[in-house]
C-alpha cells in the first residue's frame, strides 16, 4: 500500500474506530435509560458527535463507499496489507450497523413505554377533572366515556 492510499484508510479507520466507540456508548445509555429515563438526554450528545464524524468520513471519502473500490486496483487487491485495511473497516462497520440496529430497538420499546404511560397520564387528568369539576365537564362523563 502506497503513502497517500495508507494516509486515507488510516484517517478513515481512525474515525470510524471513533464512530464504534460512540455506538457502543449509545448502547449503554440507551439499556441504562430503559431503568433511569434521565439518562435519555445524554443520547442527544452522543448523537451530535456522531454527526460530527459522520461529517469527517463524507470529506475524507468524498461521500461515497466507492473510492475503497476504486483504490483497489489489481495491484492493491492483491497486496495483503491493503486488503487488512479494507477488512478492517468493512468489519467495523458491520460492528456499528448492528449495534445501531440493536440501539434502534431499544428505542422503540422505550418509546411504547412512553406513550403508554402519557396515554395513561392524560386519562387519569381526564378522571381527575371530571370528578372535581375542573373543566365543567358534566356528571355523566365517566359514563359516556365508558360506552
Amino acid at each position: 500500500m502506497n503513502g497517500p492510499d495508507r494516509k486515507l484508510i488510516n484517517q478513515v479507520q481512525a474515525v470510524y474506530d471513533k464512530m464504534l466507540a460512540i455506538t457502543e456508548q449509545q448502547l449503554e445509555v440507551i439499556i441504562k435509560a430503559q431503568n433511569n429515563k434521565e439518562e435519555i438526554y445524554k443520547l442527544q450528545e452522543l448523537i451530535e458527535q456522531r454527526q460530527v464524524l459522520i461529517k469527517q468520513i463524507n470529506q475524507l471519502t468524498g461521500g461515497s463507499s466507492e473510492w475503497i473500490v476504486e483504490e483497489s486496483t489489481p495491484g492493491k487487491a492483491a497486496d495483503q496489507e491493503w486488503r487488512k485495511a479494507v477488512d478492517y473497516l468493512q468489519d467495523t462497520m458491520t460492528g456499528i450497523q448492528k449495534i445501531n440496529q440493536r440501539c434502534q430497538e431499544l428505542l422503540q420499546v422505550l418509546m411504547e413505554d412512553t406513550g403508554e404511560k402519557l396515554t395513561r397520564q392524560r386519562k387519569t387528568h381526564q378522571a381527575v377533572n371530571a370528578y372535581t369539576g375542573s373543566d365543567h365537564q358534566d356528571e355523566a362523563w365517566f359514563f359516556d366515556k365508558k360506552k
